[in-house]
């Protein structure tokens, strides 16, 4: 709970992975698959031409925390109302 409060209370500038990914995944695996993938998200079209392949990435991984953080505060409080 204290990390998801920490990371909540942070802008997107403050926790952007974008400098991470451009270090360790310079040579941009995936990019061709990656690459016909468009979706409309909260009235933006997402994809690696409007937001570029660094963002597009960091928007799965960040829309994957979500649900991994969650899922586990939800395990967790299952657990907990069991015993």
């Amino acid at each position: 709970m204290g990390i998801l409060f920490i990371s909540s209370s942070m802008t997107y500038q403050q926790q952007t992975s974008v400098p991470f990914l451009e270090k360790y995944l310079s040579f941009k695996p995936f990019e061709r698959q990656l690459s016909q993938i468009s979706f409309t998200y909260a009235g933006q079209t997402i994809s690696i031409a409007t937001s570029g392949y660094y963002k597009f990435v960091e928007f799965f991984m960040r829309k994957a925390a979500h649900f991994f953080i969650y899922l586990a505060l939800g395990v967790f409080f299952c657990i907990s109302l069991k015993n």
